[in-house]
């Protein structure tokens, strides 16, 4: 990894308080934060506290609500299948 982003990872790192910096930590969230940014977050923290607490086990995957039809409702698939469109008045298809 290029010691540009060692140090990018470490200046926007710098810019957050102790507290999240420790949040960020003891989270250990590998799918938010990469291996290097833990790297440059535990040299960082060894400068500001005396002691690094432990992590909690590691978040490798997110495990989110599956949703069946791409998370929409089925009234709003009805909406988006033009198959399935409702026929709209049109007062300009009507003579007198």
């Amino acid at each position: 990894m290029s010691e540009e982003l060692r140090e990018q990872i470490r200046n926007n790192l710098n810019l957050k308080d102790i507290y999240e910096l420790l949040e960020i930590w003891k989270t250990n969230d590998r799918v938010e934060w990469s291996d290097t940014a833990f790297e440059v977050l535990r040299e960082i923290l060894r400068e500001r506290i005396r002691e690094i607490p432990q992590q909690d086990k590691p978040i490798l995957v997110h495990e989110e609500l599956v949703q069946d039809n791409d998370g929409f409702e089925d009234w709003e698939i009805k909406l988006r299948d033009n198959n399935n469109q409702p026929e709209l008045y049109d007062p300009g298809s009507y003579q007198l």
